[in-house]
């Protein structure tokens, strides 16, 4: 709870600094040392550091913390941004994100509007690559689906 609380703390430094690295300095600031373990606090700094990215997966904390922040664009967020170009635009037809992981796989469906244009997933690839390269921590074999269809996304993601 503490990550997912404290992961975007460092945007108060400005758009021209790496946020996640900010934030988990400021994290630091804010730990009471005496009710975490040393393990844990480098957990949850990793967690934070890395959630942006996604590059440097090494806890299931972390592995939430990165599939909930980039899975994190339905309309309800998008709406307010500041930014309202062509991509958010599109973004915003997405309805719902479902993420299911079995023993086997992890799936991802997002529910879209009808006239959703999968192409804007060539301009903000994260969508797809972060939850590819948490399926590879997991070693569970990835499935995109837009409104319960298969995606094949071979030419989203750089193998």
């Amino acid at each position: 709870m503490v990550a997912a609380l404290l992961h975007d703390i460092g945007l108060v430094k400005g758009d021209k600094i790496d946020h996640a690295i900010e934030s988990s300095k400021i994290f630091m600031n804010y730990l009471d040392k005496d009710d975490i373990s040393k393990e844990e606090e480098e957990t949850l700094k990793q967690a934070i550091s890395d959630h942006s990215k996604g590059n440097n997966i090494k806890s299931i904390i972390g592995l939430a913390l990165v599939l909930a922040d980039k899975l994190d664009v339905t309309y309800q967020r998008t709406e307010n941004s500041t930014i309202q170009d062509t991509m958010n635009k599109e973004i915003q037809k997405i309805k719902k994100v479902t993420v299911k992981i079995t023993n086997e796989d992890l799936m991802i469906n997002y529910t879209t509007d009808d006239d959703f244009n999968l192409n804007i997933f060539k301009e903000w690839p994260k969508a797809i690559t972060i939850p590819y390269k948490a399926s590879k921590y997991l070693n569970r074999k990835f499935i995109f689906k837009m409104n319960e269809n298969n995606i094949d996304i071979s030419s989203f993601i750089n193998n």
